[in-house]
């Protein structure tokens, strides 16, 4: 990814989200831009989905739901978009954040849900 974002296409996404109509008067197509970014989009998240069907084991129609992963939602927010190493630096910080607090509560698991409703 860094090397496509250090590239014709990855720079003019920068330029499109800046200013579209700017970059169709320097000569570069938007249409076909944006169709590459979709497309190499869609190929990340074939990938990603082909790494969790080989970690997990089996794909179920219910992991499709965002709150499955909400673990990976959480990164990117932690994460931001600023650098491609930054998704890498957020995963170690959840995962170290998420052993801790899963071996020092005193009931595994109970750290994640919420609390039980006492009225």
């Amino acid at each position: 990814m860094h090397k496509y974002w250090h590239r014709t296409w990855g720079r003019l996404a920068g330029a499109i989200r800046d200013n579209e109509l700017r970059v169709e008067y320097m000569g570069a197509s938007v249409r076909n831009t944006i169709h590459v970014n979709y497309v190499m989009s869609a190929v990340l998240a074939g990938l990603g989905g082909a790494l969790a069907a080989v970690s997990v084991g089996h794909i179920d129609p219910e992991m499709s739901y965002w709150t499955h992963f909400r673990g990976v939602v959480f990164v990117a927010i932690l994460a931001g978009t600023g650098n491609v190493l930054a998704p890498f630096l957020g995963a170690f910080i959840f995962e170290t954040i998420r052993s801790f607090a899963y071996e020092y509560s005193p009931t595994p698991g109970r750290w994640r849900s919420a609390p039980p409703c006492c009225w």
